[in-house]
């Protein structure tokens, strides 16, 4: 049991770990943003095996990054287990577009 403990604990610690490695990504994704007529548009493929939840938190994170007054669309993918995930965020600016 106590051997089991471990492993979870190791297993959050490696979580965390590949949460904090993918969102340090953002400043860069951020700053290659193509221009298309005036919006901001992020695309990529971000490391395979990357959670849902890490996925949605770094296109918010990218999203956050670019100026509130600029339209932007962040729209980022990866492969998690054989699933492909998708998740796209625009802000304010680029809906009222």
């Amino acid at each position: 049991s106590a051997m089991l403990g471990k492993l979870k604990e190791a297993e959050k610690e490696i979580e965390r770990f590949r949460a904090e490695k993918v969102l340090q990504a953002a400043a860069g994704l951020a700053a290659g943003a193509q221009d298309v007529r005036g919006t901001a548009l992020v695309t990529g493929r971000v490391p395979d095996g990357t959670g849902a939840d890490d996925l949605r938190k770094l296109v918010l994170d990218v999203r956050g990054r670019i100026p509130s007054d600029r339209p932007a669309v962040v729209a980022l993918f990866t492969v998690a287990g054989d699933r492909p995930l998708t998740v796209v965020a625009t802000n304010e600016a680029a809906r009222e577009r």
